[in-house]
């Protein structure tokens, strides 16, 4: 090849090619081979990885696979467990009822026999009771008659005494109502001008305030305006031009 290219260049010249351009041409070529030699180790090794990836991939997947079908299994056991656990609980609880349904039936009866017992016998001690009352009732209504008759006498003695007391409370309840009533009317006044005063308070609270609101808004618009003055005063000696 190069004694080829160095005769078509003397032919078309009528000069010897020079050995710049051979040393050239010979790189070139080298070049060429290397990049050639280059490209097909990067695709192999490309194929390579690619291979690589794809049964990383596949046992990735495989192992995923049988994971889950062991969660599923192990689902499964537990779930059967759990039913198990389940009814196994619900017999002994149905159990358990049944025998406290019984037992209750049980105390249920004894409680019955008892209660018919202790009836029978409350009756007899009632009867005893009524036939001793009626006696004691006679007796009692004698005994009655003659308290009456000392009640009675009392009683009107009582009744003129209680008169005479009531007449003396309804005097101090009338004493005391007047009382009251001048208490509560003095409290009302007292209340009303406390309320009066308590607006009073607010109203110049709030005047004072608005008065201050006022006082600072003023304040920050001369400072803003100071400020944008002080700016303009400096943009303006920025902008003039200096004298040498």
């Amino acid at each position: 090849m190069e004694e080829g290219t160095e005769k078509e260049v003397s032919a078309t010249t009528g000069r010897m090619p020079s050995p710049i351009v051979t040393k050239k041409l010979k790189e070139t070529s080298e070049k060429s081979e290397k990049s050639e030699k280059s490209e097909k180790s990067e695709k192999s090794e490309k194929s390579e990885k690619s291979e690589k990836s794809e049964k990383s991939e596949k046992s990735e997947k495989s192992e995923k696979s049988e994971k889950s079908e062991k969660s599923e299994k192990s689902e499964k056991s537990e779930k059967s467990e759990k039913s198990e656990k389940s009814e196994k609980s619900e017999k002994s609880e149905k159990s358990e009822k049944s025998e406290k349904s019984e037992k209750s039936e049980k105390s249920e009866k004894s409680e019955k026999s008892e209660k018919s017992e202790k009836s029978e016998k409350s009756e007899k001690s009632e009867k005893s009771e009524k036939s001793e009352k009626s006696e004691k009732s006679e007796k009692s209504e004698k005994s009655e008659k003659s308290e009456k008759s000392e009640k009675s006498e009392k009683s009107e003695k009582s009744e003129k005494s209680e008169k005479s007391e009531k007449s003396e409370k309804s005097e101090k309840s009338e004493k005391s109502e007047k009382s009251e009533k001048s208490e509560k009317s003095e409290k009302s006044e007292k209340s009303e001008k406390s309320e009066k005063s308590e607006k009073s308070e607010k109203s110049e609270k709030s005047e004072k305030s608005e008065k201050s609101e006022k006082s600072e808004k003023s304040e920050k618009s001369e400072k803003s305006e100071k400020s944008e003055k002080s700016e303009k005063s400096e943009k303006s000696v920025n902008s003039r031009p200096l004298y040498h």
